[in-house]
């Protein structure tokens, strides 16, 4: 009897280290970042990758299948682009990458943007919005009104007091203040 209890125990043991397993793999992410969509955008960071070397596109369809995608080259062997979250715990050792930086909130913005002196300034401005992927409209038009639309950019009519929450957004890539122009009425 006490036999046939321990290989009962035996065997339950063996059902559950078997379905953690399962669970552990079925649970693996997804990166297929070529279909993201916005409600996933907080599970990727953007920012700046360098590299040990020159990427060939064998590496960037390699990494982009471990979760990270090169968007843009900047210079040299750096590039831009997102990765999924768990790439800050990776061992950068065996990869072509050598170091990864998050782009925080002010890195977003263009040059001489300061959001403390803007917080309250209600002034009209025009704002180019670059995106990671396609975002709800209604994000946008909750701040103003979408002046135009193409692919990944937004052009936005809103107050520079907005330009801290649309910014905040993690699908939101880049934010530049575009010159408001006056059409000063044609004469014949």
């Amino acid at each position: 009897m006490i036999l046939s209890l321990l290989q009962r125990s035996n065997f339950m043991k063996n059902i559950v280290f078997l379905s953690l397993i399962y669970l552990t793999i079925s649970c693996k992410p997804s990166y297929n970042i070529a279909a993201l969509k916005e409600s996933g955008c907080g599970d990727y960071r953007f920012g700046m990758i360098e590299c040990k070397r020159l990427l060939k596109d064998e590496d960037k369809d390699l990494l982009e299948k471990k979760g990270l995608l090169i968007q843009d080259h900047l210079f040299d062997q750096v590039y831009q682009g997102i990765w999924y979250k768990n790439w800050d715990k990776i061992n950068l050792k065996a990869t072509p990458i050598r170091k990864l930086k998050q782009y925080q909130i002010s890195e977003k913005l263009s040059e001489g943007i300061q959001l403390a002196l803007l917080k309250d300034d209600t002034r009209t401005c025009n704002l180019l919005i670059q995106v990671i992927t396609p975002l709800d409209q209604s994000f946008l038009t909750q701040y103003g009104k979408i002046l135009n639309h193409k692919d990944l950019l937004y052009r936005l009519e809103t107050q520079y007091k907005n330009i801290e929450p649309i910014v905040q957004h993690p699908c939101i890539k880049h934010v530049s203040v575009l010159k408001l122009q006056d059409f000063p009425d044609k004469k014949d």
